[in-house]
């Protein structure tokens, strides 16, 4: 029903859990802005088993299961079980729990101060898409976005799931920030990384916008840094915050 679902995203069992902290992570940085698609897609790959370390036993712990995404790193658009997607993006796929980054993506960042983590953090961002699914909170959003009637109700529980992925991106850096060998500087830069992707690039976009599916530019670096900050999953929980505080 309608109010299962709502509890379902709102009330997740999965708020009460506290992220593992520090977790090891046998992840060795380097530049991404130079690789090669083959290179990248190599590097995304050990990021993706740091992700499942931090990840999977939490949610494993509390009856969920998680299941270790596949990484497809692509150079031109790309048909996924979700439908076509074009470069200059990165995308969870829940229907084949795929992610998919385009090598393009450097493209995006390239302004920021470190774009290789710029782009391990957009990785960080679609894997917290795949908790989101595998937690039910994703299939629970779509089960009410089939109810609404207004594109508006629809675009906000979309901004609140995004909102969520950028605040998972910023715990899982928290969990392995000293094996990572994550600096302040670098938490400053993973913040920023999403005020680069922002719907609005510098803030400036009016409130509410019924077209904008992502938080603004200070709204997802806010979230980014929420998850920064903790290891309480709960103070992710986007889904029960005044609405200004996803716009």
């Amino acid at each position: 029903s309608e109010a299962e679902a709502k509890e379902w995203i709102e009330k997740n069992k999965i708020y009460d859990v506290d992220l593992a902290h520090p977790v090891r992570c046998d992840y060795k940085r380097s530049d991404l802005s130079t690789a090669s698609q083959s290179e990248m897609q190599h590097q995304l790959d050990h990021l993706n088993l740091c992700l499942m370390r931090v990840w999977g036993p939490a949610l494993e712990d509390n009856g969920y299961q998680m299941v270790r995404p596949k990484v497809t790193v692509y150079s031109r658009p790309i048909q996924s079980a979700c439908g076509r997607l074009p470069d200059y993006n990165a995308a969870y796929c829940a229907k084949d729990q795929n992610i998919y980054v385009s090598a393009t993506l450097t493209r995006v960042v390239e302004s920021a101060p470190d774009p290789s983590l710029s782009i391990e953090s957009v990785m960080a961002h679609e894997f917290g898409h795949a908790v989101q699914a595998r937690t039910g909170i994703i299939g629970g959003r779509y089960f009410l976005m089939n109810g609404m009637q207004q594109k508006k109700e629809a675009t906000l529980i979309t901004r609140r799931n995004e909102a969520q992925a950028d605040c998972f991106a910023g715990m899982f850096w928290n969990s392995v920030a000293e094996s990572a060998k994550i600096t302040d500087t670098d938490r400053q830069h993973i913040i920023k990384t999403f005020g680069l992707v922002g719907s609005d690039r510098d803030g400036s976009r009016p409130v509410p916008e019924e077209g904008a599916t992502h938080p603004r530019t200070k709204t997802r670096e806010a979230w980014a840094s929420k998850g920064l900050g903790s290891t309480n999953i709960g103070v992710c929980n986007s889904y029960v915050v005044p609405e200004d505080e996803v716009a």
